[in-house]
């Protein structure tokens, strides 16, 4: 009969009896297995609760810059700004040169006259509806008002003075027999003056008895402040009219033409003296009218044309 042996688990200090019968390694295995199965089981406990979190580390240093990236596509325009203030106005320019105008004159029914003695006075070449005072000077800045008007449309006037008149003062300073200035002041500061005889009383009338009427001569037209002049009798409307003028060139085409009204009613050469006479209808209403002749140098001539009905 065997007898029981014993031995020693491997890293235990109990020793395991051998059951009879059995072989020796069995009995060791199953000692191991039981051993292993033991400590299984006092090894696996339940899971514990979290440890607390450690402490944060420390920044690490920054890493290299890298490549630059592709550019991207343009954004879209933004809105235009509030327009800025208007700067100060800059200094006016010089005066341009003035432009080239009719001449302005006048013309007295008498050029010869007394004190007391009544006339009239026509204009032209002055603005439309321009406010004319005319005045006599007797010279060193002493004269008179005798009379004021208001051009028409066409830049003439009619003026009837019954007197230049004047007080005992005016009268004495007055050169009776000698050459005065008769002055047309516009208030645009249009200005004519014609020359003017003033007598200290008006010469008896002599008759002459002859075989021949004697023809009186036209009263003598006042000097032109141009070199170009136009010359005129009174027109009926209807009728064909005549004009003179002169102080053009040579060869010169002179229109004639009424201010305010048709510009050009008839055009001729002028002679080899620069003179040409003028004929046209006129078909205005009666009243005083500003007529004009131009050359085709831009020369220019006025007079004042009076229109009636009948003579």
């Amino acid at each position: 009969m065997k007898s029981a042996r014993w031995f020693k688990l491997p890293g235990s200090m109990s020793l395991v009896k051998s059951p009879r019968g059995l072989p020796t390694r069995s009995v060791v295995l199953s000692a191991v297995l039981a051993t292993v199965a033991s400590l299984a089981v006092a090894c696996v406990g339940s899971a514990g609760e979290p440890g607390p979190a450690g402490l944060k580390g420390e920044v690490g240093p920054a890493g290299a810059t890298g490549p630059n990236g592709d550019t991207g596509p343009a954004g879209p325009s933004g809105n235009s700004g509030t327009a800025g203030l208007t700067g100060p106005s800059g200094d006016a320019g010089p005066q341009g040169p003035t432009a080239n105008q009719a001449q302005a004159r006048i013309l007295s029914t008498l050029d010869t006259l007394t004190l007391d003695e009544a006339f009239e006075v026509w204009g032209s070449g002055f603005g439309p509806g321009e406010s004319v005072v005319v005045l006599l000077e007797i010279g060193e800045g002493l004269q008179r008002v005798v009379g004021d008007a208001t051009a028409g449309p066409g830049g003439a006037f009619r003026i009837n003075i019954d007197a230049a008149g004047g007080d005992s003062r005016f009268r004495s300073r007055v050169q009776f027999g000698e050459v005065h200035t008769l002055l047309a002041s516009g208030s645009e500061g249009t200005a004519a003056s014609a020359p003017v005889t003033i007598l200290a009383e008006k010469p008896v009338p002599v008759t002459i008895l002859a075989e021949k009427p004697v023809v009186d001569a036209p009263p003598s037209s006042p000097v032109p402040a141009t070199s170009a002049t136009l010359v005129a009798t009174v027109a009926v409307t209807g009728l064909t009219n005549t004009f003179w003028a002169a102080g053009f060139e040579p060869g010169e085409t002179v229109s004639l033409g009424i201010v305010g009204g048709p510009a050009i009613l008839v055009a001729r050469d002028a002679n080899d003296s620069g003179a040409v006479m003028l004929e046209s209808r006129i078909d205005l209403g009666p009243g005083v009218y500003t007529a004009i002749a131009t050359g085709a140098s831009g020369v220019q001539a006025t007079w004042p044309l009076v229109v009636v009905t009948e003579k």
